[in-house]
């Protein structure tokens, strides 16, 4: 049996994904959707109060992100663990220090975006209700 992450999808019809982080300081994993996001190249993109929460560290290096609809927002870098695929994975991180209404809104649907950066080398399968990523080769 192939190994895969597992999602739904949001009220609003967007494909999430659940993701184990692993936080700084106890190592016991917190599971929260994030929104697949297929037309960007950062691995993860996260709120800024997500990070806080999991007490990772934010790095005062400003950089830019790319979003699906085209649009560069900016934001901080850092690094932390998350599950994937069964395996305890370091990955970067961008943070997004969002204070808008618009992202409140959609803080309470999910807490950042996956991208490209975690994506390659798997396949999406969007089928009812459901949403699974396997590893290429593994459907």
């Amino acid at each position: 049996m192939s190994v895969s992450q597992t999602g739904h999808y949001s009220q609003r019809g967007h494909p999430l994904i659940e993701l184990a982080f692993y936080g700084k300081d106890d190592g016991k994993p917190v599971t929260s959707p994030l929104m697949v996001d297929t037309g960007s190249s950062f691995q993860l993109l996260v709120f800024e109060d997500w990070v806080s929460l999991l007490g990772w560290p934010i790095t005062q290096q400003i950089s830019s992100a790319t979003m699906m609809d085209g649009s560069d927002v900016n934001g901080f870098v850092t690094s932390g663990y998350v599950g994937w695929f069964e395996q305890m994975t370091q990955i970067e991180v961008f943070v997004c220090p969002y204070a808008s209404a618009a992202s409140k809104r959609q803080r309470r649907e999910h807490v950042g975006y996956i991208g490209m950066g975690l994506l390659r080398q798997t396949e999406i399968h969007l089928a009812g209700s459901s949403v699974r990523i396997l590893k290429s080769g593994e459907a």
